[in-house]
C-alpha cells in the first residue's frame, strides 16, 4: 500500500488498515520514498505522482477508490 507520507488523513487511514489486517498481509510505503517511486513506476504511474493511494500486487496495481476497495478486502470489519 503506497501513501502519501506527508499527509495526517493519509497516516490515520494507514493506522486504520494496520490495525484491522490481523493476518498482517498488507505492508505500507511512501508514495515519496525510493521503494514508493519504483513501485510507482512498476505500476505505470509517474514517480512523482503522489496524488493518490496505490496498492499494488504481484501483478497489478489498484489506484484511488479501486485501490481501498482492494484493501478492504485485506482487512477485518465486521461487515463483509
Amino acid at each position: 500500500m503506497l501513501f502519501d507520507g506527508v499527509c495526517n488523513l493519509c497516516n490515520r487511514g494507514v493506522k486504520f488498515v494496520r490495525d484491522n489486517d490481523s493476518k498482517r498481509r498488507i505492508r505500507y510505503e511512501a508514495l515519496q520514498s525510493e521503494a514508493g517511486k519504483n513501485l510507482l513506476r512498476r505500476s505505470g504511474r509517474a514517480p512523482d505522482d503522489i496524488s493518490s493511494v496505490v496498492l499494488v500486487e504481484k501483478d497489478r496495481s489498484y489506484v484511488k477508490s479501486e485501490a481501498v476497495l482492494k484493501i478492504m478486502e485485506y482487512i477485518n470489519l465486521p461487515f463483509p
